[in-house]
């Protein structure tokens, strides 16, 4: 579905440590899901999800991503061209493998 209100928020988590938060940061479509369980680590501004990580009972942790790559790409900071994108999913990989 489109998001009209698409810059998203960023909640406080590890994964975010070592990444430049600073700026907006754009999605124009996401799937429409409705969560049951996991922690929402971000959202749109009208609170929608676009990242989701579960840590599972018997150990591990699955993450999913709910933007999808449409669009343009004419706004500045569109999720995919963002310039920390990179790094931030080298880090949720990383911590995503990590065993707790």
């Amino acid at each position: 579905s489109r998001e009209r209100n698409g810059f998203l928020i960023f909640k406080k988590h590890p994964v975010f440590e070592e990444i430049d938060l600073k700026g907006k940061v754009f999605v124009s479509y996401l799937h429409n899901v409705k969560i049951k369980k996991g922690e929402v680590l971000i959202e749109t501004k009208s609170g929608k999800p676009f990242l989701l990580i579960e840590k599972l009972e018997k150990g591990g942790k699955i993450g999913c991503i709910f933007g999808a790559p449409y669009g343009e790409g004419k706004r500045k900071n569109i999720f995919y061209q963002w310039k920390q994108w990179d790094k931030l999913m080298e880090k949720l990989l990383l911590y995503l493998v990590e065993r707790s």
